[in-house]
């Protein structure tokens, strides 16, 4: 590999440790469900969902958040991100 595809690795394995911090529970790493632990780019799991109402009263209970939507979104980081959109 060459330095440029090290670094472009090293950068999309950072953007995954960012969004880790930031998401936490609600960040899942789909390649940590791979059977074979074949090195390939990032796909991961955000769950989405508000912090707050309507009225715009905070929902950070657990037993609030229940009763409020909750979207998944699924990304796949191609080997070349930071170069290319990723998909959703």
């Amino acid at each position: 590999m060459s330095d440029q595809e090290d670094s472009l690795e090293e950068r999309q394995e950072l953007e995954v440790q960012a969004l880790k911090g930031i998401f936490d529970t609600d960040f899942v790493d789909l390649r940590d469900k791979d059977v074979w632990k074949v090195k390939r780019p990032p796909e991961f799991n955000l769950k989405l969902r508000p912090n707050h109402d309507s009225k715009g009263k905070s929902i950070m209970r657990l037993s609030t958040m229940s009763k409020h939507n909750l979207s998944c979104l699924i990304i796949n980081l191609q080997e070349n991100f930071m170069k290319t959109v990723p998909s959703f």
